[in-house]
């Protein structure tokens, strides 16, 4: 993709996060002000005489200088040619830019003529597309009357009254005041243009110091009445200036549609098995009634007198016995063509995928009746390390002669007469493998994680490509990305997708608590009493369509997909610890594929596990993302985990976690997170603000869409975030409301809002319609 450097006055700082969710880069313009504090993640545009502030991420360079070391550096200019030693490249300047520019050539002249990077003033529409490609590309002037970009009262007046007569060249330096204005006089005089532009912004004096705007600037109020917001805009950038995705006709199999890499994703079908959960209505019931669903191991998986101790430290002794467990559960084999005997051999996570994924097929109205062409339904699912039958009875079993052994080689075993020694062996060996199925031709294929998708597979008859995805307690996030990407390209129609887990055995407590990571007593995400995670266990299925095709056939819509942002923590602090800058990086890409502000979030459901250091570094990672005191009058974000309730089920959670939002959006209510009583003090909810969301309230709005993000984190440093929308009849984004930054509004400092443009109000503020 190209680069996009989007250059702000110092003023607009809080638009960094709002940039850098688009996938572009922010420049704080150092020429029109000064900057107290640089915001994480930015460059600096700066004049020959500036020095760089420290931290800045790179350098845009008006005029040539030194660059500086460690960081990029491009520089601006009116002529082609090879960059000084030490510069990445040039940044070509025409007619159309503001301050120092090409005397003659406009901006597609220098595009046509050179493979340098631009300065772009043009519309998104008006870019052939592709024609940017590897070029770095620089918006300054055309964002201006974004409401995301902040100028002072006498330079909004200004630009709310553009006229070409008032964008003026005098002496190839192009600027936007009145002609009869004294900056015009001086600069005629001969004066240095540098100096009269230095600090504009926070001069906010057009008639006295120069505002280096060229006449790309007539584009600005153009660009905000189309896009409305700056990531909306920036995202039509994004697509002007990358080639459009490969054909999809060409395919042999491709289903007959337009562009499918265009369209969104459509959440068509659910269902789930999950603790004191068999079925949807009786999850969204147990959430929206706030249930715990949290309680000692039931006897018939562990005895805790034999495997738990109260003594951490105790070698292979768990100090957990608390979990999500499911209860009562049956599985009808018959229902699915499998014999009794084979049925025996499979393990109890392929049997909760099977009937959590029948439930959802049927709410989907996906079935044998021809509707639905069942050779394009693929079969995508999370799991981490298979279910429990191949470490509680496989690997026991054959393990079986060491465990003899070990008796044979005991003192008093010894001293037994072969008869004796005999018939305890007998005994021990019938008593050892007791409650363990025997090793046939099923039980391989009764225990692979990889046969979790396949059984599905089998037992409806879908010809998609079917597999497993193992991304740790993020598998289940990283099955719905590929789906939905399957799903863009063309590769198939209809996706079953999200993930199932049944690791609760002794083997996994153990190691669990060896890390320190399990809670002994409860589940309270975000709490000041937050000590650790609690595990569940369940399935949870999603049935994904293309929205065209959804709305095409007919379909319930629950939600929309919008987007899907994934990263590696890379180095980090180690393979277990979580990372703060993957984190980031995940819900930036998110944001950047949905094409939205990440402030025009309502409710995240957050990884949440309730451990000390990964709530925190969760909400740190948020704050970062979305930028502080952003709201307005819109309020906190809600937040909250699911995990409060079902506990953590590690491969299955991220997908548990979206069918919880996804049918907050669907009833329009704010579901809670229980077990919330105090806040943490060390955790940084007032930044955005942030707020816990602790019990079920409606999801009311002032006509802007619902959105929500979903975070999912895995064990060894992968990240996932997922941004869904409410769906409308329509399928369009409805239109949004972005909060203003400044909740105090008079008649001289009032930012003019474009006609058709949204705006939201405090209280007491004006309100533009």
């Amino acid at each position: 993709d190209p680069k996009i450097l989007v250059v702000i006055p110092p003023q607009s700082a809080d638009a960094v996060p709002v940039i850098l969710g688009a996938g572009a880069t922010p420049v704080i313009d150092l020429e029109a002000g000064e900057c107290e504090v640089l915001p994480s993640g930015a460059w600096v545009r700066i004049q020959p005489n500036q020095s760089v502030p420290n931290g800045a991420a790179g350098v845009l360079h008006t005029q040539a200088g030194s660059p500086t070391k460690g960081v990029p550096n491009w520089l601006e200019s009116a002529t082609d040619g090879a960059p000084p030693e030490g510069f990445q490249g040039r940044i070509l300047r025409g007619l159309s830019c503001g301050g120092h520019a090409n005397p003659v050539a406009t901006s597609t002249d220098l595009l046509a003529s050179s493979t340098s990077g631009v300065e772009l003033s043009a519309l998104p529409s008006e870019i052939a597309e592709g024609s940017l490609t590897d070029r770095v590309v620089v918006l300054k002037d055309v964002i201006l009357s974004l409401p995301e970009i902040t100028l002072g009262p006498a330079c909004t007046e200004l630009l709310s009254k553009l006229d070409p007569n008032r964008c003026r060249r005098v002496n190839n330096y192009g600027l936007l005041a009145s002609p009869v204005s004294s900056v015009v006089r001086r600069l005629n005089s001969g004066e240095p243009a540098d100096s009269l532009a230095s600090g504009w912004s926070d001069a906010d004096r057009p008639t006295e110091v120069a505002w280096p705007a060229g006449s790309g600037i007539l584009n600005a109020p153009v660009l905000a009445q189309t896009y409305r917001t700056l990531s909306t805009a920036l995202q039509a950038y994004r697509r002007a200036l990358t080639p459009a995705s490969k054909e999809t006709s060409s395919m042999r199999d491709a289903p007959e549609s337009e562009d499918p890499s265009k369209d969104a994703i459509a959440i068509v079908g659910l269902g789930c098995i999950l603790p004191d959960a068999p079925s949807i209505d009786s999850f969204w019931t147990n959430i929206v009634e706030g249930r715990n669903c949290i309680s000692e191991v039931p006897l018939d998986r562990w005895d805790p007198d034999l495997f738990w101790s109260s003594d951490r430290k105790e070698d292979d002794k768990t100090y957990a016995k608390i979990g999500g467990f499911i209860r009562d559960f049956k599985f009808n084999s018959k229902q699915f063509r499998i014999p009794p005997m084979v049925a025996k051999q499979v393990d109890v996570v392929q049997q909760l995928a099977l009937q959590a994924t029948g439930q959802a097929l049927d709410d989907a109205g996906i079935g044998p009746d021809g509707r639905t062409d069942l050779s394009r339904v693929a079969v995508i699912l999370g799991n981490s390390m298979g279910g429990e039958r191949v470490r509680d009875e496989s690997i026991i079993r054959v393990y079986y002669p060491e465990a003899e052994e070990a008796l044979k080689a005991t003192e008093g075993f010894k001293g037994l007469n072969p008869e004796q020694q005999a018939g305890i062996l007998e005994a021990f060996q019938r008593n050892y493998k007791a409650k363990l199925n025997p090793i046939t031709e099923d039980t391989m294929p009764g225990e692979l994680s990889n046969v979790i998708s396949g059984r599905v597979a089998n037992a409806f008859d879908l010809g998609g490509p079917n597999f497993t995805a193992d991304a740790a307690c993020a598998g289940s996030m990283a099955a719905i990305q590929s789906a939905a990407k399957g799903l863009l390209d063309g590769d198939y129609d209809v996706a079953v997708t999200g993930g199932v887990d049944r690791t609760m055995g002794i083997g996994t407590y153990t190691k669990f608590c060896k890390i320190g990571a399990l809670s002994p007593d409860h589940s309270s995400p975000f709490d000041k009493s937050a000590n650790g995670f609690v595990m569940g266990e369940g399935a949870a299925i999603l049935i994904l369509k293309r929205l065209s095709d959804a709305e095409r056939d007919g379909n319930k819509i629950y939600a929309v997909i919008r987007g899907i942002g994934a990263s590696s923590d890379g180095k980090g602090k180690g393979i277990t610890a979580p990372n703060i800058q993957g984190q980031i990086r995940a819900l930036r890409r998110a944001y950047a594929d949905a094409g939205v502000d990440p402030v025009e979030v309502d409710l995240i459901e957050c990884h949440g596990t309730s451990t000390v250091v990964g709530d925190k570094v969760e909400v740190e990672a948020l704050s970062d993302v979305i930028g502080a005191n952003r709201r307005g009058a819109r309020g906190p974000i809600r937040i909250g985990s699911v995990k409060s309730q079902i506990g953590h089920l590690k491969s299955a959670a991220g997908a548990a976690a979206a069918i919880k939002v996804t049918l907050a959006l669907h009833h329009k209510t704010l579901p809670p997170s229980i077990n919330f009583k105090q806040a943490r003090p060390d955790v940084p909810f007032d930044t955005v603000p942030l707020q816990v969301q602790d019990k079920t309230e409606p999801w009311d709005t002032a006509g802007w869409s619902r959105m929500a993000g979903i975070s999912a984190f895995g064990f060894g440093g992968t990240n996932f975030h997922l941004v869904l929308e409410e769906y409308t009849p329509t399928g369009d984004i409805q239109p949004r409301a972005l909060p203003q930054t400044n909740t105090e509004s008079t008649e001289s400092n009032a930012r003019p809002v474009p006609s058709g443009i949204w705006a939201v109000s405090a209280p007491n503020e004006t309100e533009f319609v």
